[in-house]
Protein backbone atom coordinates (compact mmCIF):
# COMPACT_ATOMS: atom_id res chain seq x y z
CA UNK A 1 0.00 0.00 0.00
CA UNK A 2 2.77 2.53 0.79
CA UNK A 3 4.34 2.16 -2.57
CA UNK A 4 0.90 2.62 -4.34
CA UNK A 5 0.66 6.08 -2.35
CA UNK A 6 4.48 6.93 -2.89
CA UNK A 7 4.31 6.11 -6.74
CA UNK A 8 0.58 7.99 -6.78
CA UNK A 9 2.00 11.48 -5.02
CA UNK A 10 5.71 11.04 -7.28
CA UNK A 11 3.13 11.02 -10.15
CA UNK A 12 0.76 13.89 -9.25
CA UNK A 13 3.31 16.57 -7.60
CA UNK A 14 6.68 15.11 -9.04
CA UNK A 15 9.92 15.76 -7.28
CA UNK A 16 9.36 18.98 -5.98
CA UNK A 17 6.07 18.23 -4.38
CA UNK A 18 8.09 15.22 -2.77
CA UNK A 19 10.41 17.26 -1.65
CA UNK A 20 8.01 18.99 0.09
CA UNK A 21 6.10 16.19 1.52
CA UNK A 22 9.08 14.59 2.71
CA UNK A 23 9.74 18.12 4.79
CA UNK A 24 6.59 17.89 6.41
CA UNK A 25 6.80 14.13 7.45
CA UNK A 26 10.38 14.82 8.73
CA UNK A 27 9.40 17.78 10.81
CA UNK A 28 6.14 17.26 11.79
CA UNK A 29 6.43 18.57 14.93
CA UNK A 30 7.46 21.98 13.96
CA UNK A 31 4.72 21.92 11.43
CA UNK A 32 2.11 20.84 14.12
CA UNK A 33 3.47 23.90 16.27
CA UNK A 34 3.23 26.59 13.31
CA UNK A 35 -0.27 25.14 12.52
CA UNK A 36 -1.79 25.80 16.06
CA UNK A 37 -0.32 29.03 16.79
CA UNK A 38 -1.75 29.96 12.98
CA UNK A 39 -5.31 28.73 14.00
CA UNK A 40 -4.86 30.42 17.89
CA UNK A 41 -4.55 33.69 16.32
CA UNK A 42 -7.23 33.01 14.21
CA UNK A 43 -9.97 32.11 16.66
CA UNK A 44 -8.55 35.09 18.97
CA UNK A 45 -9.14 37.62 16.12
CA UNK A 46 -12.73 36.09 15.42
CA UNK A 47 -13.27 36.15 19.47
CA UNK A 48 -12.51 39.65 19.66
CA UNK A 49 -14.65 40.65 16.84
CA UNK A 50 -17.33 38.73 18.52
CA UNK A 51 -17.38 39.48 22.20
CA UNK A 52 -14.86 42.07 22.96
CA UNK A 53 -15.36 44.95 20.42
CA UNK A 54 -19.03 44.69 20.84
CA UNK A 55 -18.61 44.93 24.55
CA UNK A 56 -16.62 48.13 24.41
CA UNK A 57 -18.72 49.11 21.86
CA UNK A 58 -21.51 49.33 24.47
CA UNK A 59 -19.85 50.74 26.98
CA UNK A 60 -18.65 53.65 25.23
CA UNK A 61 -22.28 53.93 24.17
CA UNK A 62 -23.35 53.83 28.28
CA UNK A 63 -21.33 56.66 28.61
CA UNK A 64 -23.85 59.62 27.67
CA UNK A 65 -26.91 59.57 25.03
CA UNK A 66 -25.45 59.82 21.71
CA UNK A 67 -26.30 60.09 17.90
CA UNK A 68 -25.52 57.85 15.47
CA UNK A 69 -23.36 59.94 13.93
CA UNK A 70 -21.39 61.18 17.18
CA UNK A 71 -21.24 57.94 18.62
CA UNK A 72 -19.57 56.37 14.84
CA UNK A 73 -17.09 59.12 15.46
CA UNK A 74 -16.11 58.50 19.21
CA UNK A 75 -15.89 54.60 18.26
CA UNK A 76 -13.90 55.37 15.53
CA UNK A 77 -11.55 57.88 17.76
CA UNK A 78 -11.52 54.58 20.84
CA UNK A 79 -10.78 51.82 17.89
CA UNK A 80 -7.87 53.74 16.84
CA UNK A 81 -6.78 54.12 20.25
CA UNK A 82 -6.80 50.47 20.67
CA UNK A 83 -3.67 48.46 21.50
CA UNK A 84 -1.59 46.78 18.85
CA UNK A 85 -2.52 43.51 19.85
CA UNK A 86 -6.25 43.79 19.49
CA UNK A 87 -6.78 41.97 16.89
CA UNK A 88 -9.42 41.44 14.14
CA UNK A 89 -9.72 39.21 11.34
CA UNK A 90 -8.58 40.44 7.80
CA UNK A 91 -11.24 40.52 5.04
CA UNK A 92 -10.78 37.03 3.61
CA UNK A 93 -9.99 35.71 7.20
CA UNK A 94 -6.68 34.16 6.31
CA UNK A 95 -5.06 36.38 8.59
CA UNK A 96 -5.61 39.25 10.86
CA UNK A 97 -4.65 42.78 11.43
CA UNK A 98 -4.80 45.08 14.35
CA UNK A 99 -8.10 46.58 15.51
CA UNK A 100 -7.25 49.87 14.83
CA UNK A 101 -6.18 49.86 11.32
CA UNK A 102 -8.73 47.55 10.55
CA UNK A 103 -11.59 48.70 7.77
CA UNK A 104 -14.58 50.86 9.18
CA UNK A 105 -17.07 48.35 8.16
CA UNK A 106 -15.47 44.87 9.58
CA UNK A 107 -17.36 42.41 9.57
CA UNK A 108 -17.65 38.47 9.14
CA UNK A 109 -17.64 36.05 6.00
CA UNK A 110 -21.37 35.58 4.96
CA UNK A 111 -21.46 31.64 6.89
CA UNK A 112 -20.90 32.93 9.90
CA UNK A 113 -23.36 34.16 12.72
CA UNK A 114 -25.70 36.81 11.46
CA UNK A 115 -25.24 38.62 14.66
CA UNK A 116 -21.20 38.96 12.87
CA UNK A 117 -22.09 40.11 9.46
CA UNK A 118 -23.01 43.63 10.77
CA UNK A 119 -21.07 46.15 10.03
CA UNK A 120 -19.61 48.89 13.10
CA UNK A 121 -22.50 51.28 12.53
CA UNK A 122 -25.09 48.60 11.99
CA UNK A 123 -23.65 47.56 15.82
CA UNK A 124 -23.66 50.90 16.88
CA UNK A 125 -27.34 51.43 15.66
CA UNK A 126 -28.67 47.73 17.20
CA UNK A 127 -26.82 49.22 21.18
CA UNK A 128 -28.38 52.78 20.74
CA UNK A 129 -32.01 50.88 19.84
CA UNK A 130 -31.30 48.58 23.05
CA UNK A 131 -30.99 51.92 25.22
CA UNK A 132 -33.59 53.59 24.21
Amino acid sequence: MGSFFASFVDWLIGSPGRFVVNLIEDNMLIFMVVVMIYATTILYAKWTLAYYLPKKMSQLAEMKMWELDELYAAWQTEKKALPWYILVPSRNEFWVKSARNAPESTKLLHFSQQKLKLSDKEKLQKIIEIQS
